[in-house]
């Protein structure tokens, strides 16, 4: 996808692992998922009154939820529609807990709120 190659340089965002997920596309199918390492595509083809359009989604997974993703809509004439992209709005750099049981314990104590369900909050 030549659209792709040109968002890569201009966003300076390597996505050579998206492009090679084109590879495995069946373009012909109503939807496609294709997953690789990370990184899952959707392809989807719908239409909207008698305009027919082509959807690529490409999705970032970390520890199976989805939290980054790439968009491209082209329509049936292969004219770019719109794109989306978030990419670089968030980033997960570590997930580690770097405190103890007891300490978690004590700020869960610490900010804990007291409930009545007669009274509502007290």
């Amino acid at each position: 996808m030549a659209f792709l190659e040109k968002y890569q340089t201009y966003t300076k965002i390597d996505s050579s692992n998206l492009i090679a997920m084109l590879d495995n596309v069946d373009i012909k199918k109503d939807i496609t998922t294709i997953t690789a390492e990370n990184i899952k595509l959707v392809v989807e083809n719908y239409a909207v009154g008698e305009q027919s359009y082509t959807l690529y989604t490409w999705t970032y997974v970390f520890k199976g939820v989805d939290y980054d993703s790439l968009a491209v809509r082209f329509n049936k004439f292969g004219q770019l529609c719109s794109v989306e992209d978030s990419r670089l709005l968030f980033t997960i750099n570590d997930t580690s807990i770097n405190i103890s049981l007891e300490q978690a314990v004590d700020i869960a104590i610490e900010n804990l709120v007291v409930f009545d369900i007669s009274l509502g909050m007290r």
